[in-house]
């Protein structure tokens, strides 16, 4: 045997190069339980790599992306839809804001005003004097056929004798005090509800007898009759438009 280098150290024996070749290629020893004909998905993938499935097929990120947004938006949908139920039930059930078109109720109301009326207000206790109400228009009352709803306030309920006279009103022969008409003369009823024309009437069974706060620019029951209370959609009770105006009724 030659040596190398250092006296007394063998030479390492160099291999063919057919040898080398076969060593760089053949397949890693198989662990035990491996089946040594599938290679290993981690030996030939770079450091850092993700390997690459084997036998089981991965749910794809775009597809999991897909059927989130699609999730949010039937989410968002059902959302929407259940708040517009809330609002519609509110609307028929609860408060409804109404719009005021005329200066009949000045100075308490003027034109453009809007105001939110407690349509549930009268299932729990009934129509009470003084009361601003909405209600459906009558159909003997003579507006305008595109009126549906009129504002008014209520003055005398079922039984009340009522007297105007003095550009005042008298509810059984008191005097009956009213500061939200600013001073303005109550001009007396027509005959359709006083056919004796003595200023004197008694409100029927059933109805209610309203008037404008503006008593010289009001058309209400003095020219038009009384009101049935089955008509009284709900009681006006804040003024919600302009906010500067904002107050309780």
């Amino acid at each position: 045997m030659s040596t190398d280098g250092a006296e007394g150290t063998p030479s390492a024996e160099i291999p063919a190069p057919t040898d080398v070749l076969a060593d760089m290629v053949a397949p890693p020893e198989p662990d035990s339980g491996q089946d040594p004909n599938v290679l290993s998905a981690v030996s030939d993938q770079p450091s850092g790599a993700t390997p690459p499935a084997t036998g089981r097929r991965l749910w794809p990120r775009r597809r999991k992306r897909r059927q989130s947004g699609v999730r949010a938006l039937v989410e968002w949908v059902v959302v929407i839809g259940v708040a517009l139920l809330v609002a519609l039930g509110i609307r028929q059930f609860l408060f409804q804001p109404f719009w005021i078109p005329t200066g009949s109720m000045e100075d308490t109301l003027v034109a453009g005003d809007r105001v939110l009326v407690n349509k549930a207000a009268y299932h729990f206790h009934d129509i009470r004097r003084g009361d601003v109400v909405v209600f459906k228009r009558p159909q003997n009352w003579t507006v305008e056929e595109t009126v549906k709803d009129l504002i008014k306030r209520v003055v005398a309920l079922p039984g009340d004798e009522v007297t105007i006279r003095d550009c005042a009103v008298f509810l059984g022969g008191r005097r009956l005090e009213e500061p939200y008409v600013d001073g303005k003369c109550t001009e007396p009823a027509s005959s359709v509800i006083d056919p004796d024309g003595d200023g004197t009437f008694v409100v029927p069974e059933k109805m209610i007898f309203v008037m404008g706060d503006n008593r010289t620019g009001s058309a209400d029951s003095r020219v038009n009759g009384f009101v049935p209370k089955s008509d009284v959609v709900g009681r006006a009770f804040v003024l919600i438009w302009p906010m500067k105006h904002w107050r309780f009724l």
